[in-house]
């Protein structure tokens, strides 16, 4: 059994993810249980496919790994994002760089994925608007776990970015 645990962002203004992989399918929550929600993947050889949120409310995620690359969309033809994410591996470590959704409405990926201790760090966007990634990956393929990541962080900011102020711990 595997598992996604972490968080994305601070103590304050972060979110959790804690997820669980049994044979393919991976499971669990992003963030808390209140404005969190679930999520559920099948992880079919090279294939990511599943939904975030529930059925009116969610957005369907898939993509395919190819190699040492990435590239899938959430959401629909019309209303949907693109992610692109590929994969370098130097001295024990796994670099993943990319970018989810469009140019304007987007961000970059640059991570960092120890194969000791498989800890998952970096940034989610930039200097100034974006998100330290701290978790850790047990028995989940490392980019088809990224691309969940990503992109759930990626669709729950869209959700939530016209919610008001205060905090976003959970």
């Amino acid at each position: 059994m595997g598992s996604i645990i972490g968080r994305i962002g601070g103590a304050f203004e972060g979110y959790d993810i804690n997820c669980t992989s049994d044979g393919n399918r991976i499971y669990g929550r992003f963030g808390g249980a209140i404005i969190g929600k679930d999520l559920d993947f099948v992880l079919d050889g090279s294939r990511l496919d599943g939904r975030y949120g529930g059925v009116f409310e969610g957005k369907d995620i898939h993509g395919q790994v190819d190699g040492s690359s990435f590239t899938g969309r959430m959401g629909g033809e019309f209303e949907g994002n693109d992610i692109a994410l590929n994969l370098a591996t130097e001295a024990g470590a796994d670099r993943v760089t990319g970018r989810v959704g469009g140019e304007l409405f987007g961000f970059d990926v640059d991570l960092q994925h120890d194969h000791n201790s498989g800890r998952l760090s970096g940034r989610l966007g930039g200097d100034f608007i974006g998100n330290d990634v701290d978790v850790t990956i047990v028995d989940v393929p490392v980019l088809p776990a990224v691309a969940l990541i990503v992109s759930v962080y990626y669709q729950h900011q869209r959700d939530h970015r016209h919610s008001g102020g205060g905090g976003h711990s959970n």
